[in-house]
């Protein structure tokens, strides 16, 4: 096992036993600069959660980067709270191993007991998914920038895009 894995293995067998807690790593400084950038120019973004009662039915989220942070609430919080809306999951970003290891460690942090690690593990892929692949930032700039051309109605129903 090289050294890079090793830390890997320790992050998150460390944050194993928390609760609320789920820890992740992204790989490639490449990777994380393009999302930092990318979330710097469009801070905003909307994930629909498969509700957990097993209906069928999702809620939906809104994130919001703040520097290595990433906020999400719930879109009828935000709606009628805005940035004074409580957060139900926060990501944070370490990357003070990116240039010795290439690794960026990632904690989310779940603030909101209706949350599952799952949910956090879900939302989590989907954020690095959305801002570092050219598709999924391709829907994040639209909806910040031209909200017009953004489709939530077809956003929302395709289950590709819920987590």
């Amino acid at each position: 096992m090289n050294e890079a894995d090793k830390i890997v293995e320790i992050w998150t067998d460390y944050h194993s036993s928390k609760p609320g807690v789920f820890a992740g790593v992204l790989k490639g400084k490449r990777k994380f600069q393009v999302m930092m950038q990318r979330a710097q120019k469009s801070p905003l973004f909307i994930y629909p959660l498969v509700s957990p009662d097993g209906g069928g039915n999702y809620f939906v989220l809104v994130s919001q980067f703040q520097g290595k942070h990433c906020l999400f609430t719930s879109l009828e919080d935000f709606n009628e709270k805005k940035e004074n809306a409580q957060p139900h999951l926060v990501i944070t970003f370490y990357d003070e191993l990116i240039n010795e290891k290439d690794l960026v460690l990632i904690r989310t942090d779940i603030c909101n007991p209706a949350f599952s690690l799952q949910a956090a593990k879900n939302i989590n892929e989907s954020v690095v998914k959305h801002y570092v692949s050219s598709d999924g930032y391709d829907l994040v700039d639209r909806f910040n920038h031209d909200p017009s051309k953004f489709d939530i109605e077809s956003y929302l129903a395709d289950p590709a895009n819920q987590s």
